[in-house]
């Protein structure tokens, strides 16, 4: 299950819907113990945290340190920021975190510390990575760059890519960007359309099959979005083609704790699909695309989606 401590964060990323909020607080310290003590004794084996930024919660060694008493491997969502100190990392090891996806936004400072909203971020995750590449052994949960998938990502995907890969990161997420109104007049600038997925895609299965071998996949991105070479592959498709799994997240508010299936809530209340999904062979299986996608580009894109899908899982070249 996944633990939300509250929007508090040290970054400021321009496509995060807290932006608006005028004082971002970390969720009480005893609901959220409550909340742990509650996950272990239904028998629940992992617990992760997020956020806002975990690491920035007061004391957060002690929640470690109290899932780990208790039985459950701890995961967290992270910026890095705080983990460029390795100190504070392998107090956190030390406590018991076993599994850590780190987050990325760019694959150069300038693009890093843009979308961050913080100067020196790129820098610092650097850092972070490097020292959670000296320590991986210890984290028997593994290790995971989580890319958000942005258009201006797009150009230098295979470098960002095989980067990764020659430093020693065993595996890598590339989460498509969740288009919402706080990021302004800017917000077409960031989001990719249905055939630069497909060209970005194709480019790098390409290049990833050829010569590096590296374990990613992309995630949130509906399968027409890929290219025919791998939704008309099974293995590729299994390969490159991320699936979310349920799993329950718990919120706080002021009213209290308040839990929910991440994946069906996704699903139900910030996804859609076009009009012409409906009659596609794939649409049992699909979660659909965000619906800030949707309301900024329009339905049209996906008008030949069902014809593309059928092409490729009859055989033909779409």
């Amino acid at each position: 299950m996944e633990i939300n401590l509250g929007l508090a964060c040290n970054c400021r990323c321009l496509y995060c819907p807290s932006m608006p909020e005028p004082e971002r607080r970390f969720a009480p310290r005893d609901e959220v113990v409550a909340e742990i003590e509650r996950a272990a004794s239904r028998g629940i084996e992992e617990i992760s945290f997020s956020g806002g930024e975990p690491t920035a919660f007061p004391d957060f060694e002690s929640l470690v340190a109290r899932c780990r008493n208790l039985g459950c491997a701890v995961g967290i969502s992270t910026n890095g920021l705080l983990l460029e100190d390795a100190d504070r990392l392998a107090a956190l090891i030390d406590a018991g975190l076993t599994r850590v996806g780190i987050s990325f936004n760019g694959s150069d400072a300038a693009m890093e510390d843009r979308i961050a909203g913080q100067a020196g971020a790129f820098g610092r995750k650097q850092a972070a990575l490097d020292n959670l590449l000296r320590v991986q052994d210890r984290l028997p949960g593994g290790l995971k760059v989580k890319w958000v998938l942005h258009r201006k990502l797009l150009s230098g995907l295979e470098a960002a890519i095989e980067g990764m890969h020659r430093r020693g990161v065993p595996v890598q997420g590339f989460n498509l960007i969740r288009p919402v109104p706080e990021m302004g007049s800017g917000l077409a600038a960031y989001v990719p359309r249905v055939e630069e997925l497909r060209r970005a895609i194709r480019r790098a299965a390409a290049c990833n099959e050829l010569e590096w071998h590296a374990n990613f996949a992309f995630l949130d991105v509906p399968p027409c979005c890929f290219p025919w070479e791998v939704l008309a592959d099974g293995e590729l498709e299994r390969r490159y083609r991320g699936h979310a799994y349920e799993r329950e997240i718990t919120q706080f508010y002021e009213q209290g704790p308040q839990r929910a299936p991440w994946r069906t809530e996704r699903i139900s209340t910030l996804k859609s699909k076009a009009a012409a999904c409906r009659d596609c062979r794939l649409n049992g299986s699909c979660e659909g695309i965000w619906n800030g996608y949707l309301a900024l580009f329009g339905e049209r894109e996906f008008d030949t989606a069902p014809a593309f899908v059928e092409a490729c899982l009859s055989g033909g070249r779409a």
